[in-house]
């Protein structure tokens, strides 16, 4: 016959004929959570019916009945047509499982729920992995990119340059990355044509000053063009992009363009940045070199070393003002400041050698 647990409803199956000819209850030991209760012979209505035999002189001993579970020599067989309160009661016949089961188990609900989290961790892992993996990348060459662009000297700038494509390839939405290219191409190439001009009057008796003279003034203007072709392509995308504006400005100051358009766009955002100081300082000197044009100049690149004072354009673009205004003591001073900084600086040492001593 087949009994049910009281406590946790698991379904055993006991040897007709120890319960005695007349007993109609016995106690049984549940074998899963060893709790004992009364059974009655009756409990189940589809249990098979036996002949009463003969009766035991003896109570019948404690039974441990064994899980069906665990007994495949007990196997439960049911009628194919069960009573409706059968069918309403099969349900309990298979208990639910909790505890460390239910969690190797993945078709119950904390199973399910565990899946879920792996999958959505996992999720979450691709996508930090795919999103920030470039653009972390791109971050370190463009901080590399800066710190050499604050050296000024021609190696470092082309190095910049190189660093912001590279950084802009891993990060093709950025347009900052691309207008600090055309940043430092812009700076290259207008370091290289003011030594081109500087040098112009010491060129005429001098073959190997004519000669560095004309590379300069080639690649100078060769670099101030894809300079100016960048900055452009940098606006045409995002034209309120402050890196953009700023480019474009200096691009127009070093051509026939005007740049005080782009530097209004871009003043309103640019608050602290030294690169859009340099940016006005080349815009007040692209009109001409009077002594309004010198002031504004000169108060704009105060302003970018004090905002950042490692960055040499700024030392150096000073150094040329102050010996542009016959102030060889300053200009001596800043100059020789460069060189500490960054012997490599080209500019600084021609500037440097045309200070009378």
């Amino acid at each position: 016959m087949l009994v049910r647990c009281a406590r946790c409803h698991a379904v055993y199956s006991v040897q007709d004929g120890l319960t005695g000819p007349v007993q109609r209850t016995f106690s049984v030991e549940c074998g899963r959570c060893h709790a004992v209760f009364d059974a009655h012979s009756s409990q189940l209505a589809d249990a098979a019916r036996t002949p009463t035999p003969r009766r035991l002189p003896t109570p019948p001993p404690l039974q441990k009945a064994a899980s069906l579970a665990s007994s495949p020599s007990a196997p439960v067989r049911r009628s194919h047509h069960s009573t409706s309160d059968e069918s309403s009661d099969a349900g309990a016949l298979r208990p639910v499982i909790y505890g460390p089961v239910a969690k190797r188990n993945p078709l119950t609900r904390g199973g399910a729920v565990a899946i879920a989290i792996v999958g959505v961790a996992a999720l979450a892992s691709w996508f930090v992995l795919n999103r920030t993996g470039f653009p972390r990348v791109a971050a370190t060459r463009g901080d590399e990119a800066r710190a050499a662009l604050l050296l000024d000297d021609d190696a470092s700038l082309e190095r910049a340059a190189s660093l912001f494509a590279e950084a802009g390839r891993g990060a093709p939405r950025s347009v900052a990355l691309e207008a600090d290219r055309a940043f430092a191409l812009l700076l290259r190439g207008s370091a290289k044509l003011d030594v081109a001009e500087r040098l112009e009057l010491v060129a005429r008796g001098d073959p190997a000053a004519a000669a560095q003279r004309e590379a300069n003034l080639r690649d100078g203007t060769r670099l101030v063009q894809e300079g100016a072709a960048a900055a452009r392509a940098a606006v045409d995308r995002a034209g309120d992009d402050v890196a953009a504006v700023r480019a474009m400005a200096l691009a127009a100051a070093l051509t026939s363009g005007n740049p005080t358009p782009w530097l209004e766009r871009a003043m309103q955002k640019a608050g602290n940045d030294p690169l859009f100081a340099l940016a006005v300082a080349a815009a007040d000197l692209a009109g001409g070199r009077d002594g309004r044009a010198q002031e504004g100049a000169a108060a704009a690149l105060t302003a970018a070393k004090r905002i950042e004072p490692r960055l040499l354009r700024a030392q150096v673009d000073a150094g040329a003002l102050a010996l542009d205004r016959h102030d060889l003591a300053a200009a001596r001073q800043g100059l020789q400041a460069v060189l500490e900084a960054n012997p490599k600086h080209e500019r600084a040492k021609v500037l440097l050698s045309l200070v009378a001593p």
